[in-house]
C-alpha cells in the first residue's frame, strides 16, 4: 500500500476516535501561535508572536502563557488571543537574566520561572512572590499535585516545597546509565519516571532512593516524554515511533510515525481535557487519542514549534446523598451517606474506587465531630454513618468536607434537617365503628391534632389536609370497612378502621296503590329505594328521576289493566323489584305534558296542555310554592320555566276548559346539581381503579357498558401482573362536560417529557346506571 493510502486510513480512523470534553491546545507556527479547538480539530485563533520558547496553559480556560526568550518577557493571552499581561523578566529580579523554563501551579495560578540554577515564583498578576537557589543546573522542572516542586539535574533529583525549602535530594547515578534528560511525576500512581538517551526508569514516588527501580532499555534515542495521568501510561517519542508503557512497565501501545509522515518528534504533551497526545515534530503538530490512534495533523514551522496543553488539575468533590437536603425524617437514627468524587480539569476523573480510600473526611453532627465514624464503601465509592443513639427531635445540623491525598479540599456540604417521630392522633371520628345505615351515603369525618398532616381514605384515592376532614362515601350492601390514615410531613402515620353496614337493595312503590283505577293514559309512579350511589331505577323500562332515596317515573298506560314493575339496579348489577297493577279507563280529557321531567340545573322545561276541548285559561305554579307564576287565556301560550336550583318540584297547573270546568294538574320535575352528578361519576371511576389495584378485574368491569366490557377485559387480563403500577400511572381525572345522559372527562398523566391527556366517556344505560363507555 502506498504512503498516501496509509495516510487516508489513519485519517478515517481518527474520525472514529472517542470524544471527551472540549478543550484547546496552542502551538507555534510561522511567527504566530495558534489555538486548536479539540471538538472540531480546527485552528480557531492565530496570534502574531515570534518564536516563543515555551507555551503554558492553565486548567480552567483556553488562555495561554508564552515565554519569549528573545525579548526576555512572559506574555499572557486570553482565550480570544488578546494580551492580558506582559511581564519583563529583568523587572522581576536583576539576577533573572535568561529565563529557561516556565511552569504553572494549577491550584493558585502562580508561575515558576527558572534560569540555570535559580527559581522564581510569580503571581498570576505578575508580582514576584519569592526566589531561591538550586544546588545544581536545572534541566527539567515539574509541579506536583501537592504543589511541591521536583527538579531534575544531570545526576540528581531535588524536591522542594513551595516556600523554597529543600525536602530531599536523590542521587540518580545507579538508576540510569547516562545523564537524566526527562522526567515526569505520576502523583496518582505514586511513581516517578526518568529517561536518559535510550533508557527509562520507574521509581517509587514515596522513596525514589529505595530498591532497584524498574529499567527499560530502548533501541533508539528518546526525543520526547510525557504522561497520561489517568491511566499512568508514560509516552516516549523516538525518531520513527511513539511508545507507551504502563505503570507496570509493559508496552501498552506502539505507533509507527513513519507511515504518517511524522518525522523527528521533539515535543510531547498530554491534554487532560480531551485526553489526547500531542506530538510536535519536524514541520508538524499532530494529535493522537490516549490509545495512540491518529486524529489530526497540522503544519508547523520546522523544528522550532512550542506546544501548550492544559495543566492537569485534580480537585476532590463531595456529594450529600442522605439525608436529603432540608429533609424531614421520622427515623431518629438516619443513615448519613456521602458520595466521593474527583474532578480533573472540571470533569469527572473516572478514577478507580481505590483512589478514594485515601480521602480524609471531616464531619460534624450538631457540632460534634463524627468524621472518624464514617465507613468507606468501595463498591459504591460512598462513605456512610449511622448514629448509635437517637438524634434529638427538631432541627439537626450536619457539615462535611473531604481532603484528598494531595492536601486539596472539596467544597463543604451542609444540611439542616428535622427529626420528627411523633405520629398525629385522631381527636374525633364519626360515625362510630359498627354503625348501621339504611341509605348508601355516609360521611366519614373527624379531627386530628396536626394541622399540617394529611388524612387519607385508603383504597379510594381520597385525601385532605388540615385539622378537620370529611369524606363522602357510598356503602355497598352488607358490611363495609374503611381505613383512615393520618400522615404527617415526616411520614409518621396513625390508622383508624371504621366498619359500617348497609342493608340490602330494595325498592318500594308508594303511588299509585295496587289496584288503583286511573283515568289517564300516563301515570306518575313514585316511591323509595335503597341502593348504592349510581343505582338506577326503571318502571316499565322508563328511567326514573331520583332525588335522595326517592324516585319518580312518568309511565304510559294502555286502556285496561297495566302491570307497573319497578326495578332498582346497583352498579354491581344487583337488582330488586316491586310490582303493582292499575287499570286505565283511557286518556284524561285534559292533561299536562312536560318536555323532560329530569335534568341538570339550570334546567329549562317546556310544558304543554293537551285537551279534547278548548281552553279558556291557564294558571301555572311552576315551582309548586303556592304562588302563581304565569297566567294566560291564550290556549297556545308558551309554558316554559328554568329550574336554577337542584331539587324536586311539583309543577301545578289550573286549567279551565271551554265548558267552564277547572282541572288541577300536577307534573313532578326533578333537577339535580352538576356537583353531585360530578361526584358520583368521579366516584364510579375511582371505584373502578380501586378494584383494578386489588386485581379484581370482574368487579372493575361492572363499571363499563356491555359493549366496552369485553374490550377492556382483554386489556386488563393482559396487564394483570402489573395492574397496580399501571393504575398508578394512569393519571388524574380532570374537568369535563356533563349532560342528562352523557358525560365526558379528560384524564391527564405526567410523563418525563411532559403531560399526556386522553378522554373518558360515561353514558346512562337503559337500567339508569351510569357506566364507562370508553377511555
Amino acid at each position: 500500500m502506498s504512503r498516501v493510502g496509509q495516510w487516508a486510513i489513519f485519517l478515517l480512523a481518527g474520525v472514529a476516535a472517542p470524544a471527551f470534553a472540549d478543550s484547546c491546545v496552542w502551538f507555534s507556527h510561522d511567527d504566530s501561535i495558534r489555538q486548536v479547538q479539540t471538538s472540531s480539530n480546527q485552528v480557531t485563533r492565530i496570534v502574531p508572536l515570534r518564536n516563543p520558547h515555551r507555551l503554558l496553559m492553565n486548567a480552567e480556560d483556553c488562555g495561554v502563557w508564552a515565554l519569549d526568550k528573545h525579548e526576555h518577557r512572559i506574555l499572557r493571552f486570553s482565550t480570544d488571543g488578546a494580551i492580558e499581561r506582559e511581564i519583563r523578566v529583568r523587572d522581576l529580579d536583576p539576577r533573572l537574566d535568561e529565563a529557561e523554563r516556565l511552569h504553572l501551579d494549577p491550584y493558585d495560578a502562580s508561575l515558576w520561572v527558572t534560569d540555570d540554577r535559580r527559581i522564581f515564583r510569580i503571581s498570576d498578576l505578575g508580582e514576584l512572590l519569592g526566589s531561591f537557589d538550586v544546588p545544581g543546573e536545572i534541566r527539567r522542572l515539574r509541579v506536583g499535585l501537592d504543589q511541591t516542586l521536583w527538579m531534575l539535574g544531570k545526576r540528581d533529583l531535588w524536591h522542594f516545597d513551595s516556600a523554597g525549602n529543600r525536602l530531599a535530594t536523590y542521587a540518580l547515578g545507579r538508576h540510569l546509565a547516562g545523564n537524566a534528560r526527562y522526567f515526569v511525576i505520576d502523583n496518582v500512581g505514586g511513581l516517578i519516571w526518568l529517561a536518559d538517551d535510550k533508557e527509562i526508569a520507574r521509581l517509587e514516588l514515596s522513596n525514589p532512593a529505595g530498591e532497584q527501580p524498574l529499567r527499560i532499555r530502548l533501541q533508539h534515542h528518546i526525543t520526547g516524554f510525557t504522561l497520561d495521568p489517568f491511566t499512568g501510561n508514560v509516552w516516549v517519542a523516538q525518531k520513527e515511533s511513539l511508545l507507551a508503557f504502563s505503570r507496570a512497565g509493559s508496552l501498552a501501545y506502539s505507533v509507527d510515525l513513519e507511515v504518517l509522515n511524522i518525522r523527528k518528534p521533539e515535543k510531547l504533551g498530554f491534554d487532560p481535557v480531551s485526553r489526547s497526545i500531542w506530538v510536535g515534530a519536524e514541520k508538524s503538530v499532530s494529535r493522537f487519542s490516549d490509545s495512540g490512534q491518529f486524529v489530526v495533523h497540522f503544519s508547523a514551522k520546522d523544528g522550532d514549534e512550542a506546544l501548550g496543553v492544559p495543566t492537569f488539575k485534580v480537585q476532590p468533590s463531595l456529594t450529600l446523598i442522605r439525608p436529603p437536603l432540608d429533609a424531614l425524617a421520622n427515623n431518629p437514627q438516619p443513615e448519613f451517606r456521602l458520595g466521593y468524587g474527583a474532578d480533573c480539569n472540571e470533569t469527572s476523573c473516572g478514577f478507580p474506587a481505590s483512589y478514594f480510600s485515601g480521602y480524609q473526611l471531616t464531619a460534624t453532627l450538631n457540632s460534634q465531630s463524627i468524621g472518624s465514624a464514617f465507613q468507606f464503601d468501595v463498591s459504591t465509592i460512598e462513605s456512610f454513618f449511622i448514629p448509635s443513639s437517637r438524634l434529638p427531635e427538631g432541627t439537626n445540623s450536619f457539615i462535611a468536607q473531604v481532603n484528598d491525598g494531595f492536601g486539596h479540599s472539596s467544597d463543604s456540604v451542609s444540611n439542616a434537617f428535622t427529626i420528627d417521630t411523633i405520629a398525629p392522633r385522631f381527636l374525633t371520628l364519626s360515625p362510630s365503628d359498627g354503625s348501621v345505615f339504611a341509605t348508601p351515603l355516609a360521611m366519614l369525618q373527624g379531627t386530628i391534632d396536626d394541622p399540617q398532616a394529611t388524612v387519607v381514605l385508603n383504597g379510594l384515592g381520597l385525601s385532605q389536609s388540615g385539622e378537620s376532614f370529611g369524606f363522602p362515601v357510598v356503602l355497598a350492601p352488607g358490611p363495609n370497612s374503611f381505613t383512615l390514615s393520618a400522615l404527617d410531613l415526616a411520614g409518621n402515620a396513625t390508622t383508624a378502621i371504621l366498619r359500617l353496614n348497609l342493608v340490602s337493595v330494595r325498592v318500594t312503590i308508594e303511588s299509585p296503590p295496587n289496584g288503583a283505577l286511573i283515568a289517564a293514559d300516563s301515570l306518575l309512579v313514585t316511591g323509595t329505594y335503597q341502593a348504592p350511589l349510581n343505582a338506577g331505577i326503571t318502571v316499565n323500562g322508563v328511567i326514573a328521576a331520583t332525588d335522595g332515596n326517592r324516585f319518580y317515573a312518568q309511565v304510559p298506560l294502555k286502556p285496561g289493566p297495566n302491570l307497573l314493575n319497578a326495578v332498582v339496579t346497583s352498579p354491581d348489577g344487583a337488582t330488586a323489584t316491586q310490582s303493582v297493577t292499575v287499570t286505565s279507563t283511557g286518556p284524561a280529557p285534559v292533561r299536562i305534558v312536560a318536555g323532560s321531567v329530569q335534568g341538570i340545573a339550570p334546567w329549562n322545561v317546556t310544558f304543554s296542555v293537551v285537551s279534547s276541548s278548548g281552553l279558556t285559561r291557564i294558571e301555572a305554579d311552576y315551582n309548586g310554592d303556592g304562588m302563581v307564576d304565569f297566567t294566560s287565556t291564550d290556549p297556545k301560550a308558551v309554558l316554559q320555566y328554568t329550574y336554577a336550583t337542584p331539587g324536586t318540584y311539583q309543577a301545578r297547573f289550573n286549567v279551565t276548559d271551554s265548558q267552564g270546568n277547572t282541572h288541577a294538574l300536577t307534573q313532578v320535575i326533578v333537577v339535580v346539581g352538576v356537583a353531585s352528578r360530578d361526584a358520583m361519576l368521579r366516584s364510579t371511576f375511582s371505584g373502578m381503579l380501586t378494584r383494578l389495584r386489588a386485581g379484581d378485574i370482574d368487579g372493575a368491569l361492572t363499571a363499563f357498558t356491555g359493549s366496552a366490557n369485553q374490550k377492556y377485559r382483554a386489556a386488563f387480563t393482559a396487564l394483570a401482573p402489573s395492574l397496580p403500577s399501571v393504575v398508578d400511572q394512569l393519571g388524574a381525572i380532570q374537568d369535563g362536560a356533563i349532560s342528562s345522559e352523557f358525560a365526558e372527562y379528560s384524564i391527564v398523566r405526567n410523563l418525563p417529557d411532559g403531560q399526556q391527556a386522553f378522554l373518558i366517556y360515561f353514558i346512562r344505560g337503559a337500567d339508569g346506571v351510569w357506566r364507562i363507555d370508553g377511555m
